[in-house]
């Protein structure tokens, strides 16, 4: 469940979590023990590679297509929200965001993960009463010198809310910034008249960008390109885990929402806006 979408130099994969029964002793809280005891979720990579001609229309996954990921530490803890990205086409994941932003190395053959950085997490997440949780994958802003994502925090099991953070575009992958708090709201209808509401849970785990493009500046004599900024932003969402839904955001006001405590170097950034 939840893939994150990446691509390699093999190809598109997806980050998924699966339940393990032997993982450890005590059931997850989402095991109903009557149909089926899941010990823990775990990582896996999941090769979505259609590169060959046979496989131009749609198939089922095969076993051989998922490369289950383990770690050398925290061996009886969930391993969840792992949210990756590509550099130098290597993928990384971000395990943990508070109260230090760890940041493992993957294998895509063998499966293993290990530590490759550590630093500070971003003070505005340190005084948060509740429990901060990775969400999408991110995605790299070549004009902005940063990767963006989503990830959530949760206020028991039927509270959610979003915000976006952007993560320096090259090691050690430090915390730029992040924005407020927010949900995807909507318009419902009820005898009483029309209300706009978010629900209790929803949960992003797809983030692509829209109107993203490439030029080469007048008059640079190298001919080096120059990148423009994405128009939108497109986030892929779960509402109560049972409908899928998508959300379109200006990238503008995605990139002014964000508070950048530490910017980036040779690019200004304010922030902190409202989206």
């Amino acid at each position: 469940e939840d893939p994150r979408l990446v691509v390699t130099q093999k190809g598109l994969r997806a980050l998924v979590a699966y339940g393990r029964r032997a993982a450890r002793k005590a059931p997850t809280r989402l095991a109903d023990e009557k149909v089926e005891t899941v010990g823990a979720f775990r990582q896996a990579l999941m090769s979505l590679d259609h590169s060959q001609p046979e496989a131009a229309s749609p198939r089922a996954l095969r076993l051989q297509d998922m490369v289950p990921l383990h770690t050398d530490f925290d061996h009886d803890a969930q391993q969840k929200n792992w949210m990756p990205f590509v550099f130098d086409g290597i993928i990384y994941v971000v395990d943990q965001l508070t109260p230090r932003v760890k940041i493992l190395k993957l294998d895509e053959d063998t499966g293993s993960t290990s530590l490759a950085y550590e630093s500070e997490s971003d003070p505005a997440l340190h005084g948060l009463r509740a429990d901060v949780r990775g969400g999408s994958q991110f995605v790299h802003v070549p004009s902005e010198g940063l990767f963006l994502g989503v990830a959530h925090v949760t206020r028991g099991r039927s509270m959610y809310t979003h915000f976006f953070i952007a993560l320096q575009d090259r090691p050690p992958f430090t915390m730029l910034g992040v924005s407020r708090e927010w949900c995807l709201a909507h318009e419902e209808s009820f005898q009483s008249g029309k209300e706009v509401l978010c629900e209790g849970v929803q949960f992003i785990s797809g983030l692509a960008f829209v109107g993203e493009g490439l030029a080469v500046s007048d008059g640079d004599a190298d001919g080096k390109q120059q990148h423009k900024p994405p128009q939108q932003v497109v986030l892929s969402y779960g509402v109560m885990d049972c409908d899928a839904r998508l959300a379109n955001f200006k990238f503008q006001s995605v990139l002014k929402s964000i508070r950048f405590a530490r910017p980036q170097q040779g690019v200004a950034h304010k922030g902190g806006d409202e989206l």
